[in-house]
């Protein structure tokens, strides 16, 4: 799986005093590094080892699980607190273009597949953005049912294209960030709305195979969210999530001589 979203923006000022859980910088941290885990698993061992690195491409696969769910979380969190969602989109729309040469270096070279037939999360999650935006616009100007059947009828289309580009989770990456949307607009900040919000993520990924099970190991992670931002919230903090994306990539590209 390739997996990321990179997203640094949008989460609550952080409040004064202590935390109460983990903060949006901590939880992004958490993906950020489940992520390489599995990267690592995928493109510097690989789906064909046997024995004991066999089994340690699987551990890292399995823990790998939790990341999507937790960008796609993110994602949703900053959607709303950025001051300009589209300028969000246009950002994850940048940086998917930026990383999809070392995505094909790393991840599709690794699978075995033609450059052209599997794009990159980025990608997946400019498609979700894309969807959240267009969502909201149709129901501040339709009213009733026809504002709601808009919102399913732009996000089956994002969701849609992901699947026919070949987007990394395709239809289902779409899906997942959709339903943390649908759920998050109802659900309170606490614990047990948080856990709601998580577990409508991660069902979506459920049609894509057995291992995704793991990816219910993001609830709790989302659970202990405290809806402070955390970190120092400087663009650079900001920037590096959407930079680590496509520089690891190619830095593993580069030890597995793909690149």
């Amino acid at each position: 799986m390739d997996h990321t979203g990179i997203e640094g923006t949008g989460m609550a000022e952080t409040r004064q005093g202590p935390h109460d859980g983990i903060s949006g910088w901590q939880a992004k941290l958490v993906a950020l590094w489940t992520m390489v885990a599995d990267h690592v698993g995928l493109i510097g061992i690989g789906a064909s080892a046997t024995g004991v690195m066999g089994a340690t491409y699987l551990a890292l696969r399995i823990v790998g699980r939790v990341s999507y769910p937790l960008f796609a979380l993110s994602l949703v969190e900053g959607f709303r607190h950025t001051h300009s969602k589209a300028e969000h989109v246009g950002l994850l729309a940048l940086f998917a273009a930026i990383s999809e040469f070392p995505f094909d270096a790393a991840v599709t070279s690794a699978c075995g597949l033609a450059w052209w037939s599997m794009q990159s999360v980025m990608l997946t999650l400019t498609l979700g953005g894309i969807a959240i935006c267009a969502s909201d616009w149709l129901r501040a100007r339709l009213t009733g049912w026809k504002g709601w059947a808009g919102a399913v009828a732009v996000s089956a289309a994002c969701a849609a294209a992901s699947g026919l580009l070949g987007a990394d989770y395709g239809a289902c990456g779409v899906a997942s960030v959709m339903a943390a949307y649908a759920v998050r607009a109802t659900a309170g900040d606490g614990a047990t709305g948080r856990g709601c919000e998580a577990l409508a993520a991660c069902l979506p990924l459920l049609a894509l195979g057995p291992i995704e099970l793991a990816s219910l190991l993001a609830v709790p992670v989302w659970m202990a969210f405290d809806g402070t931002r955390g970190g120092h919230g400087t663009q650079a903090e900001k920037m590096l999530f959407y930079w680590f994306y496509p520089a690891h990539l190619a830095l593993l590209a580069l030890l597995a001589g793909t690149f």
